[in-house]
């Protein structure tokens, strides 16, 4: 009974915030975040916004981020 709570939480779409270090493109956020997610461009950094995931889809974001160079500065949910 227990692992089901578990599981079942796990696979609970959420909406998360990244902020990372640097200049993020529309075009690469339209293309490889959910739908839905906006992107706030600063002068260090951008904040891409209601990201509407589960756990495994932010973790292949992150992935994606790290491989691709960028410096995540915080994940909030």
């Amino acid at each position: 009974m227990h692992a089901d709570i578990i599981e079942s939480s796990i696979s609970q779409k959420r909406k998360y915030t990244l902020k990372l270090a640097g200049t993020v493109d529309e075009e690469f956020v339209n293309s490889f975040c959910p739908t839905g997610t906006m992107l706030i461009q600063g002068e260090d950094a951008a904040a891409l916004l209601t990201i509407h995931t589960d756990q495994s889809g932010l973790i292949g974001m992150l992935r994606l981020f790290h491989n691709l160079g960028f410096i995540i500065l915080a994940v909030r949910c």
